[in-house]
């Protein structure tokens, strides 16, 4: 699956499709589909809508070869339903794969540049850090080949070791490597334990996944963990989230996945195009099938882009849940307030924001672009101010720290109580 980014290419030569080229690549493409594609009596279909499409001069009128190419893939789709499937447009690689062989695992030439391409994305591993809350954050783009991308997994995981919970972002995750998602999900299981298998028709045989007992530095095990998948998330990525979700080892939130449970590699077409063919299927040994075709549904779901808060906000709730300390659950609950504002904005008129401008004691609020500005000179210089409330704020520059505005009846704003997270409070009363 390690080629399925680099399927498009980025400057295709100019090249003008005769029929003969044209013929040639339904063909040949029939021909590798009906040998290696998984499921055979779809690849049977295809050869048949392909040269009937051929036939009936269906592909007649296209000359440029990147429109042939999509032209091509609808086409092929339309029986399959199969998105791993896809025909392309790209000399450059099915030259390689000429060179090098169509096992592009171990073709030399791709694999220098699969390898390049993946050291350049930092193997996948785009963001990792401690949000607030102890809260692991791990930002995964891509399950890169285990073979040259666990020693940066190792490092990602063992930098999460200590978090009270984690969470694993695949939103922007195309999928990749299913001994890189062996390698990860075994930080997250003390024993040994089946993930995934995945079935090849060609060679008729099954490979059989399973965590590894040991990893390098310490294990996740005692840790919840949290997925966040989007529509975009795929083959792999998949994976990973279909197994943790199976075992009951994760909460997924987001939006339902793109459904590719069937892996593959690119085969060399002709000399102009290239095809991702899926050779194998994925079955889960818990559920006995995929998610192909169907996705993944989340735990929770909602909008990609609110899957994050939510996220933290299920886990402080859940570390509530756990505590004993009365210290602890009002951190967490003080860790909740500005994660609902983001998800519910508050909007407050600037009538009211300018009624909050003024001096209280040695802090001082401005009204400055339509915003409200904090600043304690000698102490903290100016900073926004985000409404959680009406009349409650967060500051951008600190999180330990929140004002609340007080009115009198009449609905004059009379003082600023200057609350801190661990419950403590000072009251100034406005001066001008």
């Amino acid at each position: 699956m390690l080629a399925f980014k680099t399927q498009a290419q980025q400057m295709p030569p100019q090249v003008k499709l005769d029929s003969k080229m044209k013929s040639e690549a339904v063909t040949n493409l029939s021909k590798t589909l009906i040998e290696n594609y998984i499921f055979l009596d779809s690849a049977k279909k295809v050869e048949a809508l392909l040269n009937a499409n051929l036939k009936n001069g269906v592909y007649d009128n296209i000359e440029d070869p990147m429109q042939f190419a999509q032209q091509i893939t609808k086409d092929i789709q339309s029986i399959t339903h199969d998105k791993h499937l896809r025909f392309g447009f790209n000399p450059g690689m099915a030259a390689d794969l000429l060179k090098g062989g169509d096992d592009d695992e171990n073709n030399p030439i791709l694999q220098k540049k699969y390898e390049e391409e993946m050291r350049q994305g930092n193997f996948g591993f785009k963001k990792v850090e401690i949000l607030n809350g102890n809260i692991g954050y791990l930002d995964l783009r891509g399950f890169n080949d285990a073979r040259i991308a666990t020693e940066t997994g190792a490092a990602a995981m063992n930098f999460l070791s200590n978090a009270n919970a984690v969470i694993i972002d695949l939103r922007e995750n195309g999928g990749g490597d299913p001994n890189m998602v062996k390698f990860l999900c075994s930080y997250l299981f003390d024993s040994k334990v089946h993930l995934n298998d995945l079935y090849y028709r060609k060679k008729n045989e099954t490979e059989e996944f399973w965590t590894l007992e040991t990893v390098p530095g310490k294990k996740l095990t005692n840790m919840d963990v949290y997925v966040l998948t989007s529509h975009f998330t795929f083959s792999g990525a998949e994976e990973f989230t279909y197994n943790l979700k199976n075992l009951k080892r994760a909460t997924i939130i987001g939006e339902n996945t793109g459904g590719g449970a069937n892996p593959g590699g690119p085969v060399r077409i002709s000399e102009n195009f290239i095809c991702f063919v899926p050779t194998g299927r994925a079955i889960n040994p818990i559920t006995k099938t995929n998610w192909e075709g169907t996705g993944i549904a989340p735990d929770i779901e909602c909008k990609k882009e609110d899957a994050l808060t939510i996220a933290q906000i299920e886990i402080f709730k859940n570390l509530i849940s756990k505590s004993n300390s009365e210290e602890q659950k009002q951190q967490y609950k003080w860790n909740i307030e500005p994660l609902e504002a983001k998800l519910n904005p508050v909007t407050v008129s600037s009538e009211v924001l300018q009624k909050y401008a003024g001096d209280y004691g040695p802090r001082k609020i401005y009204f400055e672009n339509n915003q409200l500005i904090y600043e304690r000179p000698g102490v903290l210089g100016k900073t926004k101010l985000t409404p959680i409330r009406a009349d409650y704020f967060t500051l951008e520059a600190r999180d330990n720290f929140r004002v609340k505005f007080n009115t009198d009846a009449s609905g004059n704003v009379i003082s600023l109580t200057g609350m801190y997270s661990d419950g403590v409070q000072e009251e100034n009363k406005k001066e001008k």
